[in-house]
């Protein structure tokens, strides 16, 4: 599923702290799907800051946001 949106770049190709943060917020889309979708994504950018920069941060919320869409 997020291999389709990694299209340059797979998930297994992404740092492994990258990979885990996906496969986290992956996880909480999926299991809550009644909560504010933006809320989950805006906490795991948070979480992306803490140890990358603003480009990490930035495709984490890309992907996050286009697997919360096709989930949802």
């Amino acid at each position: 599923l997020a291999n389709s949106v990694l299209t340059k770049r797979p998930l297994e190709r992404q740092n492994r702290l990258i990979q885990l943060i996906i496969k986290a917020g992956i996880f909480e889309l999926l299991e809550n799907k009644d909560a504010d979708f933006r809320l989950i994504i805006g906490e795991y950018v948070d979480i992306a800051h803490a140890f990358f920069d603003h480009k990490e941060a930035g495709m984490i919320n890309g992907v996050l946001d286009s697997l919360s869409r096709a989930v949802r």
